[in-house]
């Protein structure tokens, strides 16, 4: 399946009520490639539970599509996120 928009939007359509979505949905690397660029790329995300970054210092590593992210408990208490953004 090439997935754009339009031809999900299609397969949607026809999906019937109280059924499970086509194949692709779960397996094609297109689809996958939307689901990030319209949904995981735009939006805030869940990672870990506050709790699993007890002290400062504490990390945690997450990848999410491309991009590796690294978890961290400041010395100041506060949990932040990271992204490598050069190459």
């Amino acid at each position: 399946m090439t997935a754009n928009p339009t031809s999900i939007h299609q397969r949607l359509d026809r999906r019937l009520s109280g059924f499970s979505l086509e194949q692709p949905f779960y397996t094609s690397p297109e689809v996958y490639a939307l689901d990030l660029q319209h949904i995981f790329y735009k939006q805030w995300l869940y990672a870990v539970p506050a709790c699993q970054l007890a002290k400062a210092g504490s990390y945690t590593t997450l990848r999410v599509g491309a991009y590796e992210v690294v978890i961290v408990r400041g010395r100041d208490g506060e949990v932040r996120a990271f992204h490598n953004s050069c190459r």
